[in-house]
């Protein structure tokens, strides 16, 4: 059996003036705050905020949709990584009987997504 390649599905976000905004697949998908507390909210802890929310918000993509591998545009290796991932593979058995693969297929498929353009450090 020969195993498709697919496509890497490239994960952008940039901020915008009241949150996030990411975009896959020529889709933009908006995370809005009041303007008042994303304004006065520190810079730095934006950026930490969006590494991790990025990868949070997109951990589970590969269970859903036909990919192999995921680019992340202009986010650092984000800090939670380890335990959303860990979450997103304990949910896997009480979530598989919507899946048309088996556990171990489902499993394996989401240990082997190659994950690519986190930058260096935190």
């Amino acid at each position: 059996m020969r195993k498709t390649k697919y496509k890497p599905l490239v994960i952008e976000h940039r901020l915008s003036k009241n949150g996030l905004r990411l975009k896959a697949k020529g889709l933009d998908f908006n995370l809005s705050y009041p303007g008042n507390i994303w304004a006065e909210y520190p810079q730095e802890c934006k950026n930490f905020l969006v590494d991790n929310l990025v990868y949070t918000l997109t951990a589970n993509i590969p269970l859903i949709a036909p990919i192999d591998s995921i680019v992340y545009k202009n986010i650092s290796t984000p800090f939670i990584k380890p335990y959303v991932d860990l979450l997103t593979i304990e949910g896997i058995p009480s979530a598989i009987d919507s899946y048309d693969d088996s556990l171990l297929q489902t499993l394996k498929r989401y240990n082997n997504i190659s994950y690519a353009g986190f930058l260096s450090g935190l």
